[in-house]
């Protein structure tokens, strides 16, 4: 039986069923330019799918086959939080991680601004998205997609991440699972050099609020490591996954790091009206921002929230921050 709640959101109404788990199986979210995404399971086949969008996610029966990329799914999480998400293709891997797993709101959209202003830097493609389970709403999550695209430059699904830190080095795929390249790499004797990042990218890991520090390694020769400040924690989505920490290897060697450190304060290195224009650019995602997160809140609360300035650190230097949004 559906109770029709007679409560606007966003312009539209909620359709609740009794039971917790189908929640929101009907919600306008117009309002919002973040992407609807819709992960379909295979029938009978909970661990495999496809991630598509809204126009796409009607399947008839007389379709080939379901729509979009096959995907190797795997859940994982704490029992009482969102479902935290890794996607496996032979084309690359995807995270899907839930808001409240997200420090700071506003990294995101500085990941994705420098992302796309310095494709070489290689970093992954980030954009929020109002994930839907077979067509249950699901929340907002943060689409953090490892597939390697064009322009070159981006990682692909053979790449490893390194943590490195006092402990010693060790490294994951991209899909959250332990990796081995870099070890054999560090027992053949070779010490990966690692490539000073650009002025861009170096400015925006001294925005990122994860204690943490991650190079990307590349499955090529000559290895060179790349700066990699990801939106959320990787020590973190392991521990989650695995159910056991990411522990360092102090018998291998760690990577040779001639920069300076990630956390050293820098100016943004734009000018006037480079600024003028994100501003701009910020404005709009805020806007979004607001009106994703005031739908996930009347479904999902603000239990266990940390206060809403925590949220925009990445953006304070600016002097931007977030208004009207429930933390």
């Amino acid at each position: 039986m559906l109770i029709a709640v007679g409560v606007a959101v966003l312009g539209g109404h909620v359709a609740l069923r009794t039971s917790t788990a189908s929640r929101l199986s009907n919600l306008d979210l117009s309002r919002s330019a973040f992407a609807d995404s819709y992960l379909l399971f295979e029938p009978g086949d909970p661990g495999s799918g496809s991630l598509v969008r809204r126009r796409k996610a009607t399947v008839r029966r007389s379709d080939p086959g379901p729509p979009g990329t096959s995907w190797s799914l795997a859940r994982f999480g704490p029992p009482r939080e969102q479902t935290r998400w890794v996607l496996q293709s032979p084309a690359g891997n995807m995270l899907l991680v839930p808001l409240d797993a997200i420090d700071d709101w506003t990294y995101p959209f500085l990941f994705a601004f420098v992302a796309e202003e310095r494709p070489e830097a290689g970093l992954p493609e980030v954009a929020w998205t109002q994930l839907y389970v077979n067509r249950v709403y699901s929340g907002l999550y943060l689409q953090v997609d490892w597939r390697s695209a064009e322009p070159a430059g981006r990682p692909s699904a053979a790449d490893e991440l390194v943590r490195v830190g006092a402990a010693g080095p060790v490294s994951v795929s991209t899909a959250l699972e332990v990796a081995e390249r870099y070890e054999q790499i560090s027992n053949a004797g070779v010490v990966p050099q690692t490539e000073p990042p650009d002025e861009l990218t170096a400015w925006l890991a001294s925005r990122q609020s994860q204690a943490e520090t991650v190079l990307l390694l590349p499955n090529t020769a000559p290895f060179a490591l790349r700066w990699m400040p990801l939106p959320f924690s990787l020590s973190e989505a392991f521990e989650l996954r695995w159910g056991r920490p990411l522990e360092p290897r102090s018998d291998l060697t760690p990577p040779r790091m001639d920069s300076e450190s990630w956390e050293e304060p820098r100016p943004i290195p734009l000018g006037g009206d480079e600024i003028d224009r994100l501003r701009e650019r910020f404005v709009a995602y805020e806007a979004s921002l607001r009106a994703a997160v005031s739908a996930h809140r009347r479904v999902f609360g603000t239990a266990g929230s940390p206060p809403l300035p925590t949220r925009w650190k990445a953006v304070e230097a600016l002097g931007w921050h977030l208004e009207g949004i429930a933390p």
